[in-house]
């Protein structure tokens, strides 16, 4: 059979994230199947790179890969849902026989709500692919009896039921073959390496615990590093980035990729998102010498307050432990993450909002970035129903269209002023290019 395997299109110019989740699917039905991968959003000239590559490859089905609904940043808050549906519906005028299965983060989400809202979707694999998409394909005709698929029957949409977590290390090595990877490494840091699935920290917000299960499941470190080999030696690529929602915990299953990698003198960079718990000074050192340029961390919360709601199972005072950890190790860039006005919030959240700006941009040289933005509401999380509570949300409140954030008042006209700066900015380049575009054409006119 033939698949073509397609990560969403975005509908709108951002950096493109190498598809992980397509490659593990790819190497799970290409034994069986003649399998060719597209990113519409590598293309300037989208449209027509999708028709010619659908035109001459005709394939059966087409999986798309539903990565992210939005971008989760209130201060740009953009839904790409419109342009999901709008993609999908011109892959219809292009090749109406093709059936059409959507999987993904994104997808999984709001799965049944997007199987009704959108019609031309024939099959829907929830949360993990790697072994409902091929027993999907092999019985399209009942997809009743493959776990994790949503189907339609009746006029309806159904679901075979939940599928158990699969065991990580009995995935191959992506072979990443099939990709170009010219358009992935223009930008640094685009190519994603999992070393785990499953979350175990349960914050507030988060749908890791949905989408992954909150049970760790680690994949072994020589495993993992055989793919940043594979990466290095045969495309190329000079940065990744570590695409577990938490990469130092377990603590020695971190450290132990630390080894091999120092071990195989790799010629790489990465970052990754960590957990200020679990990174004591030695973690930061070996991390260092394999090669980690930045380290993140999400602590959230700005008081003991906030941490306790958002269940962060740290204090304020961590937070400034693992700065000063970091003030007296050489070269160690690190950033953190926080929510404004998230549950527990008040007046001393502000107070120290302003100050670690103010110690960001004057003292502490090795606090590279503060990144803030209120707290997206997402389904399958205790903020949802938080804001339910709050009456920030009604039930049946539109989300995929509209993303939502956490921000009662009165704290939520702090947001708006902060809000201003982005828009502004974005306004006056949007403006800027329209005038220079103006510019060019008159040119191309009057030019012989």
């Amino acid at each position: 059979m033939k698949v073509l395997l397609v990560q969403s299109y975005l509908g709108r110019n951002e950096k493109c994230v190498l598809p992980l989740g397509l490659m593990y699917i790819a190497d799970a039905i290409e034994k069986n199947h003649d399998v060719l991968f597209f990113d519409p959003n590598v293309h300037q000239a989208m449209q027509e790179e999708l028709r010619r590559v659908i035109e001459e490859f005709v394939p059966e089905v087409i999986g798309i890969s539903l990565r992210n609904i939005d971008t989760t940043q209130s201060f740009d808050d953009f839904s790409y849902f419109n342009a999901f549906v709008s993609f999908i519906k011109t892959i219809k005028t292009i090749n109406s026989e093709a059936l059409i299965v959507v999987g993904g983060s994104g997808f999984s989400m709001y799965a049944k709500e997007i199987m009704d809202k959108v019609a031309e979707i024939d099959y829907g694999v929830l949360l993990e692919g790697e072994e409902s998409f091929p027993e999907l394909l092999d019985n399209l005709d009942n997809p009743g009896s493959v776990k994790g698929v949503l189907y339609r029957k009746d006029g309806s949409v159904s679901f075979s039921g939940s599928r158990d977590p699969l065991d990580l290390d009995s995935l191959p090595v992506p072979t990443k073959d099939r990709i170009d990877f010219a358009p992935y490494m223009e930008k640094e840091y685009l190519v994603g390496v999992q070393s785990k699935r499953g979350c175990a920290f349960g914050c507030t917000y988060c749908t890791y615990p949905y989408l992954v299960g909150n049970k760790v499941r680690l994949r072994s470190p020589i495993k993992t590093v055989d793919e940043v080999e594979h990466l290095a030696k045969e495309h190329g690529v000079k940065t990744f980035f570590f695409s577990d929602s938490v990469f130092n915990f377990p603590l020695d299953h971190a450290m132990q990729i630390c080894d091999e990698l120092i071990k195989r003198k790799l010629d790489v960079k990465w970052k990754a998102w960590n957990a200020i718990q679990h990174a004591p000074s030695d973690f930061i050192h070996k991390a260092l010498e394999a090669g980690c340029e930045y380290f993140e961390f999400s602590p959230d919360g700005f008081t003991d307050r906030e941490l306790k709601m958002l269940r962060k199972n740290i204090k304020e005072k961590d937070i400034y432990d693992l700065i000063k950890t970091f003030r007296g190790i050489d070269n160690a860039k690190f950033g953190l993450s926080f929510i404004l006005n998230s549950p527990g919030a008040g007046v001393r959240s502000l107070l120290n909002m302003f100050g670690l700006f103010v110690r960001c941009a004057l003292i502490e040289k090795n606090l590279v970035f503060v990144t803030v933005t209120n707290a997206r509401i997402y389904p399958h999380t205790r903020l949802y129903d938080m804001a339910l509570e709050k009456g920030l949300l009604t039930k049946g409140s539109e989300m995929l269209t509209t993303p939502r954030f956490y921000n009662p008042f009165p704290l939520s006209m702090v947001s708006a002023v902060m809000n201003i700066v982005p828009r502004a900015k974005q306004f006056l380049i949007s403006k800027k290019e329209k005038a220079i575009n103006v510019c060019n054409r008159k040119l191309r006119k009057i030019t012989p």
